[in-house]
């Protein structure tokens, strides 16, 4: 079975250019043109892959290389007034040179470049406007998650109600309509206006990032005028033992158990990552001794007390406290104006987003992954499309084999955990369809009786319906 890739499918990554100027060099950057270049746009999908760019200090850089951070956490604004607005979320650009507008650092600052799932990015909200503050102005943070709620669903009005724009090109004495369909045809309409209709071209990313998933650092020492390029290890080894930026000391310092964008099932999981991270130190504690602390402090509980919170924030991610004590929880003690998130992203272990290495071996990287698992899910499209046209036990039996093929392919090398195509294939309806496919094989007696021996075509059957069954208790344990 032969798939073939589209050019969208092998280059995933979109670059938006929605600036009045050319995005074609980071350094040169003279005004467009042709200033219609920039309305010609595409909506975005949920499903888009965007690089996107995100100017901060460098010790702020420093940080999120060594422990990776979360858009679900607080993060402290510039102007206090936004804390009251948007506290969670990271601010970040589709433009690079914006990007050089944010962050302040005595030493050098700093733009982090990395890519995010559309889905990922929300858009900012401010009280009573239509965008960020100037001078001059008296912005009042939100009262409650419900005001805000009111502010953000005006956003997503005007956004899907956007109107084209006319202009008079006065030489030829021509109207000329500007299509701004490419947002109203957005999945979230209002983060896409931010992006292309504001001068910032920014939006909040809700996502989880962990310290691979940064593409970049862009770094522009004091007294600098250009940005020099750094691989995230690169920037570690040049600038993480720098005086006055960093102590050696805090280098690759870690206190919480799992990575941002690391999954938890259970709380087995918790135990073992605590075991294995106190290993060897004077306060390591056996798993029954941690056991007995959690449950002293009602860790494992729905928590109340300020201990346990402290606890959890101190250990958790954002991701990880949803997974563990649903979204409910992380709302009332981390989320008080219910900003939003995409909650399907965190139990989605399908998409690898990650864009690093993480062995030698050609399947441990992050590009090969994603790209197999585009095949196996145009396999999935592909198999459901042509097998509904069986209508007899010898085009039913072909299929079949095409499929447990592909089932035992994806159970196979999905064992490891290493990437987890599982989920995918699990809503993929195929193993209903193969159950269909079994079905027709069993009941064409005409088709039965002309192998030389029925008994044994029948008995492959059953074997088959058992393998099946057996896939898919698999994948049911490893996506539960």
């Amino acid at each position: 079975m032969i798939i073939k890739l589209s050019k969208r499918q092998i280059n995933e990554v979109r670059y938006i250019d929605a600036a009045n100027r050319d995005m074609t060099s980071r350094m040169d950057r003279p005004y467009r043109k042709d200033w219609q270049e920039k309305y010609n746009q595409q909506p975005i999908t949920n499903d888009d892959k965007i690089r996107v760019y995100h100017g901060c200090s460098i010790k702020t850089a420093l940080d999120i290389c060594q422990n990776g951070t979360s858009g679900k956490e607080f993060h402290p604004r510039t102007y206090s007034y936004e804390n009251g607005m948007n506290p969670l979320g990271i601010f970040v650009t589709v433009n690079f040179e914006k990007a050089k507008d944010f962050g302040y650092d005595p030493n050098a600052m700093c733009i982090l470049e990395f890519t995010v799932k559309a889905s990922d990015l929300e858009t900012p909200v401010w009280n009573n406007s239509d965008s960020y503050f100037g001078q001059g102005s008296n912005p009042q943070p939100f009262r409650d998650a419900d005001e805000r709620k009111v502010q953000k669903n005006k956003y997503d009005d005007d956004a899907r109600n956007v109107t084209d724009e006319d202009y008079l090109k006065k030489k030829k004495k021509k109207d000329i309509k500007l299509d701004k369909s490419y947002i109203r045809n957005s999945d979230k309409p209002a983060m896409a206006k931010s992006i292309f209709d504001n001068y910032e071209h920014q939006a909040l990313f809700m996502g989880d990032l962990n310290p691979n998933m940064i593409k970049y650092v862009w770094v522009c020492e004091n007294g600098q005028n250009q940005y020099q390029r750094y691989t995230e290890k690169d920037f570690l080894r040049k600038y993480g033992n720098v005086k006055g930026i960093q102590k050696k000391s805090m280098r690759f310092k870690k206190e919480k158990l799992f990575q941002p964008n690391e999954g938890v099932k259970s709380w087995d999981e918790v135990i073992n990552r605590i075991v294995k991270q106190d290993e060897g130190q004077p306060w390591a504690m056996s798993r029954e001794e941690i056991i007995d602390t959690l449950r002293e402090y009602h860790v494992m509980d729905n928590p109340t007390s300020d201990f346990a919170l402290s606890y959890i924030k101190q250990i958790f991610w954002p991701r990880q406290i949803i997974q563990l004590y649903g979204k409910d929880f992380f709302n009332k003690y981390f989320n008080r104006l219910e900003q939003d998130f995409n909650e399907n992203y965190i139990y989605d272990k399908s998409f690898p987003l990650t864009e690093g290495s993480w062995g030698y071996e050609p399947t441990q990287n992050d590009t090969t992954l994603d790209t197999i698992n585009n095949w196996y899910k145009q396999g999935f499209d592909l198999l459901l499309d042509t097998s509904s046209d069986c209508n007899d036990g010898s085009s039913a039996w072909n299929y079949i084999g095409l499929i447990i093929h592909l089932v035992k392919t994806i159970v196979d090398s999905d064992e490891t955990g290493s990437f987890e195509p599982s989920l995918n294939l699990k809503d993929s309806g195929l193993f209903e369809r193969i159950d269909e496919l079994l079905d027709l094989c069993e009941d064409d007696k005409t088709w039965l009786e002309s192998w030389d021996e029925p008994s044994k075509i029948k008995q492959s059957l059953k074997k088959i319906r058992k393998e099946v069954d057996k896939y898919r208790k698999i994948v049911d344990k490893r996506t539960n």
